[in-house]
């Protein structure tokens, strides 16, 4: 009995090791799976983070892609602005360089027939001297009417304004001659203002009135010293079946003849006195 008594406390010792040797290593694996999921959780969380900032970059790198392409669309446009406005400018400086030496040789004709105007009215001026006192019929000029007058108009330009005040301040002091202004026309019918001006005619009268008229009101000469005379288109100096010749024909002439007899000389007007 002593001895079953002894075994039976050596049995219930070793069941409670074993019990208690069990609960530890349950006790471990139980701290062990807390740390495990614990672990696991913060993987998850890392995960996630990772996942969210990839989706992140994917976006901006498709963002930044598709702003690339914009740019490189924008690019390309100003190439092609950039080609087009250095061809338009290329053409703009042969432009420029074209009316600079159209405009230089325009000057130069300008600076020739202002040089052919003073020339000519100096030989006129000459010619005066040479028959002052002389019978007869005196000296006449011939003036372009492209210089003076806007075709297919009787109005005078102003290139023909300045040249007839050079030629009238000349005349001006000559109150012994009688001054015939006559206008002639070349041959081409007229098409403007056909209302007013029916023939050549019309014309050409209404073009020698107009520089009698300025010679009166603008230059100063009496007006009894001057006469318009019409002569339209039939005393052509040059062929009418040309350009040039007609542009000849289309001219005024200035004549000076002696007064006529019994008529006295008409003096040249008064200067008015200088301002104090």
């Amino acid at each position: 009995m002593k001895i079953m008594n002894i075994i039976l406390g050596i049995a219930c010792a070793v069941v409670i090791g074993l019990a208690a040797m069990f609960y530890t290593q349950k006790s471990k694996a139980l701290r062990s799976n807390e740390e495990q999921q614990t672990k696991l959780a913060a993987v998850e969380a890392d995960l996630g983070d990772l996942q969210a900032k990839q989706t992140a970059l994917l976006k901006e790198r498709d963002d930044l892609s598709a702003q690339l392409k914009e740019e490189s669309g924008h690019a390309r446009t100003m190439s092609a602005d950039v080609l087009r406005y250095q061809r338009e400018s290329a053409g703009m400086a042969d432009s420029v360089r074209s009316l600079t030496a159209k405009l230089r040789s325009a000057e130069s004709e300008v600076n020739q027939l202002s040089e052919a105007r003073r020339n000519l009215i100096t030989r006129f001026t000459e010619e005066l001297r040479k028959r002052d006192g002389v019978g007869g019929d005196g000296p006449s000029m011939e003036l372009s009417g492209s210089s003076l007058f806007h075709s297919g108009q009787v109005d005078l330009t102003e290139e023909g304004k300045e040249a007839l005040r050079q030629v009238g301040e000349k005349l001006k002091d000559m109150g012994d001659k009688l001054i015939r202004v006559e206008g002639h026309t070349d041959n081409v019918p007229v098409r403007r203002q056909k209302d007013i001006y029916q023939t050549n005619w019309e014309v050409s009268m209404a073009r020698a009135i107009n520089v009698v008229r300025f010679l009166v009101d603008e230059v100063g000469i009496p007006p009894e010293r001057l006469e318009a005379v019409g002569m339209s288109q039939y005393h052509p100096i040059a062929d009418n079946s040309t350009p040039e010749g007609r542009e000849k024909n289309r001219r005024i002439v200035i004549k000076l003849l002696p007064l006529p007899a019994g008529t006295a000389p008409v003096p040249a007007p008064a200067e008015a006195p200088a301002a104090e």
